[in-house]
């Protein structure tokens, strides 16, 4: 079995929901209500429409027609699951023979460009026909291939291609996966562009979504990277995608390696996602208070030293947090008590 570590990095991934299937309850399922023929527009990370409603029993004919780039398709609850190319619409149909509200979706997002993502990742889309957009970081020497003891390397550029053939969509991660927001303003345009470039070189295809590294960014980086050309940014902030959103700041839920379906399934409700965004707050405070230059050297010292089964960068964080808090707490509590 992989370590923890390497699941997490392997697996890191967004679910982006973007709309429902409504089907009303409200006439006998022996009886067939009608016919409902559906042009559904799949562009920019969105659904159009985002809200399909029917009446149960009606018989829902859907064209998918994706404008920019594959997207996929799927309703858990009726077992559809489509991908349609650019100028490749899929159409098909089903009954609407279960009363509720069902999510549809799309994209799965991979960042770093480990060589997990070829090996194990892979078959596990072709397997289930899945559409995924890869964030490769173009340095292979980057630490980001040395963390958490797991060894890993970066994909080679056959294997890039590769996955590109597969269907994967390749994006960037930046060149050298250090903070965006520590740099200034030619450097951040230095690492968008030079890794949009080697990406294009590598694939042979235009570049055209950006995930920022470890969530360091502010409003520079996402005009640079208007500037140099992404039609999207991704960040890490865990939230759903709703119609209508802006491109640049995209939110992802973080997949972690040990997640079963269950807590998968908990981690995208809307519980789910709030007690996300807390743990967030509180593991990035000493990231915020040291500032992204002493965090990074400082996640990177200690995991060359020690990283692997017992050292991540997320068991970092939580702890760091823990001491934070628990500092905070000691200050309180002597307030108090001089009080």
């Amino acid at each position: 079995m992989p370590s923890p570590a390497h699941d997490r990095r392997t697996l890191m991934a967004a679910a982006l929901l973007l709309g429902a299937v409504v089907c009303r309850g409200d006439a006998p399922l022996a009886q067939e209500q009608g016919r409902h023929e559906i042009t559904l527009t799949a562009k920019r990370f969105a659904f159009s429409p985002p809200r399909i409603e029917v009446a149960a029993n009606d018989v829902v004919k859907i064209t998918l027609v994706a404008e920019d780039i594959p997207h996929s398709f799927t309703i858990d609850e009726y077992r559809i699951e489509k991908r349609a190319a650019p100028g490749r619409p899929v159409t098909f149909e089903f009954r609407a023979d279960k009363a509720g509200t069902f999510p549809f979706y799309c994209s799965l997002t991979i960042d770093d460009g480990c060589a997990s993502v070829y090996t194990r990742m892979l078959p596990i889309l072709r397997r289930h026909g899945a559409q995924a957009i890869l964030f490769v970081t173009t340095d292979a020497a980057s630490a980001v291939f040395r963390e958490a003891g797991t060894g890993e390397r970066r994909l080679t550029d056959p294997e890039i291609r590769e996955l590109a053939a597969a269907g994967v969509e390749i994006g960037s991660h930046a060149v050298s996966h250090r903070p965006l927001s520590a740099m200034q303003e030619e450097e951040i345009r230095r690492e968008l562009a030079d890794s949009k470039r080697e990406l294009e070189r590598v694939t042979g295809a235009p570049v055209r979504h950006f995930a920022v590294p470890a969530n360091w960014y502010d409003d520079r980086v996402l005009r640079i990277a208007s500037e140099t050309g992404y039609e999207a940014v991704f960040c890490s902030r865990p939230s759903t995608v709703r119609h209508g959103a802006g491109a640049f700041g995209i939110a992802r839920v973080n997949v972690e390696g040990g997640l079963d379906l269950d807590a998968f399934a908990r981690a995208l409700s809307p519980a789910g996602i709030a007690q996300r965004r807390l743990v967030m707050v509180l593991r990035g405070l000493p990231k915020r208070l040291v500032g992204p230059r002493a965090w990074t050297a400082l996640r990177e010292s200690a995991l060359g030293r020690a990283g692997g089964q017992w050292l991540s960068p997320s068991r970092m964080a939580a702890a760091a947090a823990v001491a934070v808090g628990a500092g905070l707490l000691a200050v309180l509590g002597w307030l108090l008590a001089r009080s």
